[in-house]
């Protein structure tokens, strides 16, 4: 649903973490494009940190079938600090939806930065029950959500890495990374690396 990842000739063209939400929808056979209308897009900028999709409320889906009071859902997935930040409930596993307390927050907090320092990108999935399509701006829809849980992605580094930092060291190259990932994203393959 919220996602740009696109499978052309049998392969997936994208963004990294879109193409692996996209790979995991596809090897389980679902296909959220198919079974929800995209109303409208509003699409990953870096000072939000976040994208999000505006679709039509199927009731018949699992996927949105306690949402019952709702014509259209915001679907929204982003860097876990700005997506916590605007979320008001948390939904269980079970399906039951309680308000978010600050306990919650800063367990889910926690539990971001432990994966997050594990080396593993990390995205905050949330949505957002809508009775119209009046506003669909990012400020609108973007705002009162319900966090439903975390994607963790391993990135691995390509074998050639460790061996190119190292002969760059050795040449009294000193080696620097940039990156958009968290800083403990960013330590963790920094670590890895030897950087």
């Amino acid at each position: 649903l919220c996602n740009s990842a696109e499978l052309l000739d049998g392969t997936w063209k994208g963004q990294m973490s879109d193409i692996a939400l996209a790979e995991v929808a596809h090897k389980r056979k679902i296909d959220a494009k198919k079974i929800f209308d995209t109303i409208a897009t509003n699409t990953f900028d870096s000072k939000r940190k976040m994208m999000s999709v505006v679709v039509n409320n199927n009731p018949e889906n699992p996927i949105f079938a306690s949402i019952t009071d709702a014509r259209y859902v915001a679907v929204v997935k982003g860097a876990p600090e700005k997506i916590l930040d605007l979320c008001d409930d948390l939904r269980q596993s079970n399906g039951e939806i309680h308000q978010l307390s600050m306990e919650d927050r800063h367990d889910l907090q926690r539990r971001a930065r432990i994966l997050s320092e594990s080396g593993y990108r990390i995205l905050a999935l949330a949505y957002r029950p809508l009775p119209s399509r009046d506003d669909l701006s990012p400020r609108f829809v973007e705002d009162r959500l319900v966090f439903v849980g975390f994607m963790a992605i391993v990135d691995p580094l390509r074998d050639s890495v460790r061996n190119t930092v190292r002969r760059l060291h050795s040449a009294g190259i000193a080696v620097k990374m940039i990156t958009g990932d968290s800083i403990g994203t960013a330590s963790a393959i920094a670590r890895q690396a030897r950087i």
